[in-house]
C-alpha cells in the first residue's frame, strides 16, 4: 500500500521555503502526497506529478478569524482523507484545536519553523509558552535547529531534527574577479535589509571604479518594509545598481542565481534569529555563490573561508564585510563554494531525515 502524507500550511504553496521541495521528493520516493495550502492571491506554482495540491480561501477581517477560519478548514478536508494518511501541521498559534474536532485518529506530526519573533519581548514568552504547551498534543515534532528545541523546552525524544535545505538554482560557474553580483532572496519583515543598501553605498564610493557592482533583491514584506528598501535605494541614489524585484516563486529564481555571485544572507543579530540559520544559505553555497551572513551562531556553524565571510548588524559592518570579499575575492573557488553544503541539499534531507521519520 502506498504511504500517503498530507503537509497542512498557512502560507501559499510554493512561497514557504521547504513544502514545495518535500512534497516533490516524497513523490518520487512513491508516497502519495496531498498539500493543503492558502491561497493568498499569488501566482499559483506549476503543479508536481502525482501531488495533490488543495487551497484554502482564508479572508477573514482580523488574524483570530483568520485562524479560527484555517482550523475549521482544514479540519473538514482533513475528514476526507484516508484514516492512514500521516497529517504534517505547520505551527501557528492555537492549531493544536485542530486535533480536537478530527473525528478518525490520524497521525499527526508537528512542524515547527521557529520561535516567536515579535518587537515585544512579553508577547515572545507567552508566544514560546503557547508553542511549547500545544507541542505536548503532538506525537512527534519537526524542528530546523536542536538549540531552539532545548529554548523552547520541547521534549527531546519525540523531536526530529529536520535542517533546512536547498536545491541548486544554478550549475553556471562563476568567478568573483571582476563582478561583484550580489543577490539577496527572501521575506523583508524583521530583517532590515535597507542595512545592507546603506553599507553597499559606502562600498561603491569606493569601489565601483574598480569592478562592476550590482545588488538583486527578490522577496516580499509589509508595505512598511517595503517603503524603507525602496527609500534606501532613492536616498543612496544608487537605481543604477539595485535592482528591486519584489515577489518570485522558487521555480523562478534560476535566472537571477545563474547572474549573482555574492548571496545576501543578512539577519538581525537577535536571540529569536541566533539559532535559525537562513534558508538561502544552503542555496546560495549549492549555486556557487559566496555568503555574506551575519554572524549568528547558527551562520557561524556554515560559513567558513571556503564559503563566504561573516558580519555584524549594521551598514558599516556590511561595507567591511564587502571591503573584505574584494580584497580576498582571489581564494574563492566554484567547486569549494558548492561542495560545502553538498549534505543540505532537499532531496538528501527527505531521503535521510523525513522518510524514516514516517516510517518510524
Amino acid at each position: 500500500m502506498r504511504p500517503k502524507v498530507c503537509f497542512v500550511i498557512p502560507d501559499q504553496f510554493g512561497y514557504a521555503a521547504g513544502y514545495y521541495q518535500y512534497a516533490k521528493y516524497l513523490s518520487e520516493y512513491g508516497f502519495g502526497v496531498t498539500v493543503l495550502s492558502v491561497d493568498k492571491g499569488l501566482p499559483r506554482i506549476e503543479e508536481i506529478p502525482d501531488v495533490t495540491i488543495k487551497y484554502l480561501a482564508i479572508n477573514e477581517k482580523s488574524v483570530f478569524s483568520n485562524t479560527i477560519s484555517y482550523i475549521r478548514k482544514s479540519n473538514r478536508y482533513l475528514n476526507t482523507l484516508d484514516i492512514n494518511t500521516i497529517v504534517i501541521l505547520k505551527y501557528i498559534p492555537f492549531i493544536s484545536v485542530l486535533l480536537l474536532s478530527l473525528r478518525r485518529k490520524k497521525r499527526v506530526f508537528l512542524d515547527i519553523r521557529t520561535g516567536a519573533v515579535n518587537k515585544s519581548r512579553v508577547k515572545s514568552i507567552l508566544l514560546n509558552a503557547l508553542l511549547t504547551f500545544e507541542s505536548y498534543f503532538f506525537s512527534r515534532i519537526y524542528i530546523l535547529s536542536l538549540e531552539l528545541a532545548r529554548i523552547l523546552h520541547l521534549n527531546m525524544k519525540k523531536v526530529v531534527y529536520l535542517p533546512l535545505g536547498a536545491d541548486v538554482y544554478s550549475v553556471q560557474s562563476k568567478s568573483y574577479e571582476n563582478d561583484f553580483n550580489l543577490l539577496y532572496v527572501g521575506t523583508f519583515n524583521f530583517r532590515r535589509i535597507y542595512d545592507t543598501i546603506y553599507g553597499l553605498k559606502m562600498f561603491c564610493d569606493k569601489y565601483a571604479s574598480r569592478l562592476r557592482i550590482t545588488y538583486t533583491i527578490i522577496g516580499y514584506g509589509d508595505e512598511d518594509e517595503i517603503r524603507k528598501i525602496k527609500n534606501a535605494i532613492n536616498t543612496c541614489h544608487l537605481n543604477d545598481y539595485v535592482d528591486y524585484v519584489g515577489r518570485k516563486t522558487y521555480t523562478e529564481f534560476s535566472p537571477y542565481f545563474d547572474k549573482a555571485n555574492i548571496g545576501i544572507a543578512y539577519v538581525p543579530m537577535v536571540k529569536y534569529y541566533n539559532n535559525q540559520p537562513p534558508t538561502k544559505v544552503f542555496e546560495y553555497a549549492l549555486s556557487g555563490l559566496i555568503c555574506l551572513a551575519t554572524n549568528t551562531d547558527a551562520n557561524k556553524q556554515l560559513i567558513c573561508s571556503k564559503n563566504g565571510v561573516l558580519c555584524n548588524d549594521s551598514p558599516d559592518a556590511f561595507f567591511l564585510a564587502l571591503e573584505k570579499l574584494y580584497k580576498e575575492r582571489s581564494r574563492f573557488v566554484f567547486t569549494d563554494i558548492t561542495q560545502s553544503m553538498e549534505q543540505y541539499s532537499w532531496k538528501n534531507i527527505v531521503r535521510e531525515v523525513i522518510i524514516p521519520s514516517l516510517k518510524g
